[in-house]
């Protein structure tokens, strides 16, 4: 009888449990850099079921000694992301570029190429992301962010 409660517990525990999105870790060439270049993708929970739906994009920059996975593994934005989603919020792309040590700049040159390469990651991987003109371009946990997004 025990076993059979908690068997119907666990049951309507899945069915009341919110949809989750998918994180993938993916990769591009950046030719501005000469180098590929890793990211951490966050895909919203409709994401594969609406095929005709287009999402915003939001980049999250990682600060100094970080890298592309610190969302997700140090902060679980992918269960915030979840967790606003089911709240009524509305869903996006996450993308977290590996941003490497260099504040999110190619120092050789100019600090432009390096953040014109944010762009890739989040509409190379997908054609259904809204145009940039209405993505969020950076949000960060560190000075970083400000230099990429103004140049981004």
């Amino acid at each position: 009888m025990l076993a059979r409660s908690y068997a119907v517990l666990a049951g309507a525990a899945l069915l009341l449990a919110p949809p989750h999105g998918t994180v993938r870790v993916e990769r591009f060439f950046a030719p501005a850099l000469g180098v590929e270049k890793h990211y951490v993708i966050y895909l919203p929970p409709s994401y594969g079921t609406a095929p005709a739906r287009r999402y915003p994009v939001a980049y999250y920059l990682h600060g100094l000694t970080g890298n592309e996975a610190d969302w997700v593994s140090l902060a679980s934005i992918d269960v915030v992301a979840d967790s606003l989603t089911a709240g009524g919020g509305a869903e996006m792309i996450l993308v977290m570029p590996d941003g490497d040590d260099g504040w999110y700049t190619n120092w050789e040159e100019a600090p432009e190429p390096y953040a014109a390469c944010l762009a890739g990651p989040g509409t190379r991987t997908t054609s259904r992301a809204i145009s940039s003109a209405t993505s969020i371009r950076a949000t960060a946990h560190s000075p970083t962010a400000g230099i990429a997004a103004s140049r981004a």
